[in-house]
């Protein structure tokens, strides 16, 4: 489950199922002989946490880490693409209102049109932000920063500013 976060978007692109996972003691690539040779506490890879027990209870020693049980596999065998034949079209609506009370001033990139007319303005395909590159993040994911630019000058009444937008990876 993606974390929660205000002022974010979270587009699910694919999972990974591990059946019948679940938090607890599990082997390493680490190889050991003693409860010595496995650091507690140290992070191993991005699985888990090292917790300072050397198992040779199948022969070969290697390290115990706390984590999730039984880790993924590290191929995609698993990998589910939940959107493998997406429209990248799929349009966000992405709408941010600025407002100085020392200026008594108050704008907003909203533009209560049709799509097309809201197109750069406040509403962004997959393909915008991503820059074309749906594709090549799909299976890892990435994440993107929304940079909104307002360059407003306040000596100009009765305009309507608007922000330029970039994302970025």
């Amino acid at each position: 489950r993606p974390a929660k976060e205000s002022e974010a978007l979270f587009i699910t692109t694919n999972f990974m199922e591990t059946p019948k996972q679940q938090r607890s003691q599990c082997g390493t690539d680490v190889t050991c002989n003693t409860n010595e040779d496995c650091e507690k506490g140290d992070a191993y890879e991005d699985r888990g946490i090292l917790t300072g027990v050397c198992d040779r209870s199948k022969g070969n020693g290697t390290c115990l880490m706390h984590a999730w049980c039984p880790t993924e596999s590290k191929d995609d065998t698993n990998i589910n693409n939940l959107l493998s034949g997406i429209d990248t079209s799929f349009t966000v609506f992405i709408r941010q209102t600025v407002k100085s009370t020392k200026w008594s001033y108050t704008t907003s990139n909203y533009v209560n049109t049709t799509v097309t007319e809201g197109a750069g303005k406040n509403l962004f395909t997959v393909d915008d932000m991503t820059g074309n590159t749906f594709s090549k993040v799909q299976k890892q994911g990435a994440v993107f920063a929304v940079i909104m630019n307002w360059n407003i000058d306040l000596d100009k009444k009765g305009v309507q500013w608007l922000p330029t937008f970039e994302f970025v990876k």
